[in-house]
């Protein structure tokens, strides 16, 4: 399967926002993709964002192609029960699938509880505040592929102003291997896997969150992050 992850970066308007997400969609589907996974960028409501993903001329264009957006993946995912936590482990193209907004990606509990559940693929569209909050969720991403799942697609937006989300990041990500990832800017990841990804052979525990990722969750939380040395948060 070959499958795309979108980064978009930031333009004047939302007008314009909308339409450079649809042209990045476009060039990953003339490029041969059959699974395009859309990052949620802020500046645009969650109606925007469907509108691209669902044109009616990709349908005729493209009918083959799949596009994975939004806060919980498809737009009409089979999903059962959820996790105790609130996450739903969704029927996708790329197995069973859990898509993760903001503080979700990093929560402790949802880690442990999507441990359990073995989803073939997350979907992880984290916000990043900050360009070291972006190399942290790199990390982040890595710990998830080898502990949770096989398959750890970061989708992300970039042009946003300090200390709000959109500071790129976005990478595919193949069991504890990085196989592309975005520096900044608009870009088209690809990559060519194998679905449903099957799960580590050696999984491990699920990593600690690094530090500047447990501070962001601390100071979202009105907690204070813990840590060894103050020198870890900067």
């Amino acid at each position: 399967m070959i499958l795309a992850v979108i980064q978009a970066a930031r333009r004047s308007t939302a007008a314009q926002d909308s339409a450079t997400l649809l042209e990045l969609l476009v060039n990953a589907c003339s490029r041969g993709a059959e699974v395009v996974v859309l990052p949620n960028p802020p500046w645009l409501s969650a109606n925007e964002i469907t509108e691209v993903a669902t044109a009616a001329f990709l349908r005729v264009e493209y009918p083959h192609v799949t596009v994975l957006a939004g806060s919980f993946g498809p737009p009409e995912p089979d999903s059962g029960p959820p996790l105790e936590c609130g996450v739903h482990v969704s029927e996708s193209v790329l197995g069973r699938t859990a898509a993760l907004s903001a503080d979700e990606c990093l929560d402790p509990l949802i880690a442990r509880e999507l441990a359990a559940a073995a989803p073939n693929a997350i979907i992880l569209r984290p916000g990043n505040e900050s360009d070291l909050q972006a190399e942290a969720m790199l990390e982040r991403a890595l710990g998830l592929s080898e502990s949770v799942s096989g398959l750890v697609l970061v989708a992300e937006c970039d042009g946003g102003p300090d200390g709000k989300p959109g500071h790129g990041g976005s990478a595919i990500v193949v069991l504890g291997e990085v196989v592309a990832e975005a520096v900044g800017g608009d870009d088209v990841l690809m990559a060519e896997v194998n679905a449903p990804v099957a799960r580590p052979d050696a999984r491990i525990p699920v990593p600690d969150l690094p530090p500047i990722l447990a501070q962001r969750w601390a100071f979202h939380h009105g907690e204070r992050a813990s840590v060894d040395y103050p020198a870890d948060l900067t």
